[in-house]
């Protein structure tokens, strides 16, 4: 129905402007996040045992952010290739980084780029994929640094309620456009119906003005039948 609005080109359904806006805040924190990412490691290269891993790593991750700026569609399969590569560049950095820099908790690598995948799946999938991906990525950082640390704990709450809250706004956004789209479409029904009815009496009281006019005319028993149809006629308007 065109009055509910066009589909979005993300998900291919119609969306709450929130969904859009959670959306295009994505397209824009994904290239920033890495640009952080990567600088945060040109400072401690020097202390890496593989700096060429985490320049691989953020590689992936660069082309990832600047590819779904033109990719527009927003699947479960995007979520997850995207919730690969964050878990992916997180194990990398047992490679990247010295035992040491990973237990006093060092940045893993790709840093805030992980809390991505988290509220894209809140956004795609609501509270549930919003939390769903906040495990994933808790459990890589968990199998990072093994030992866990306060601030690895903090993080992981943060991750847990960015992806709740996320999709849980995500999920009441939709459900009250959905409302909305009963509503409107009950409205159209409800037009619809009074349009039809319209017609329907307009039609019947021409039927029975004529029916009065002709009988009036013809007069004998065309006359009785023009009084009935006169007080008919009466009755409807």
């Amino acid at each position: 129905m065109g009055v509910l609005g066009p589909r979005s080109a993300r998900t291919g359904r119609r969306e709450p402007v929130v969904v859009e806006a959670f959306h295009r805040g994505l397209d824009v924190f994904r290239p920033l996040a890495a640009l952080y990412a990567a600088w945060l490691a040109w400072q401690r290269q020097d202390t890496m045992v593989r700096p060429w891993v985490a320049a691989a790593v953020l590689g992936v991750m660069a082309a990832w952010s600047v590819g779904l700026l033109f990719y527009r569609r927003r699947t479960t399969r995007v979520v997850v290739a995207e919730m690969a590569i964050a878990v992916g560049g997180v194990l990398a950095t047992l490679l990247a980084e010295t035992p040491e820099s990973i237990a006093a908790g060092q940045f893993t690598i790709p840093t805030v780029w992980a809390a991505g995948p988290v509220v894209g799946g809140a956004v795609v999938a609501g509270a549930r994929g919003g939390l769903l991906a906040a495990a994933v990525i808790a459990v890589a950082d968990l199998v990072e640094i093994r030992t866990p640390t306060e601030t690895t704990i903090h993080n992981i709450v943060i991750l847990v309620l960015l992806g709740g809250l996320v999709g849980l706004a995500v999920d009441l956004a939709r459900s009250g456009l959905e409302r909305e789209e009963q509503v409107l479409l009950e409205r159209e029904r409800l037009h619809e119906r009074e349009r039809i009815a319209r017609v329907v009496h307009d039609g019947v009281l021409q039927s029975l003005a004529y029916i009065h006019r002709r009988g009036a005319e013809i007069g004998g028993p065309a006359g009785e039948l023009a009084g009935l149809a006169a007080e008919q006629e009466r009755a409807l308007r």
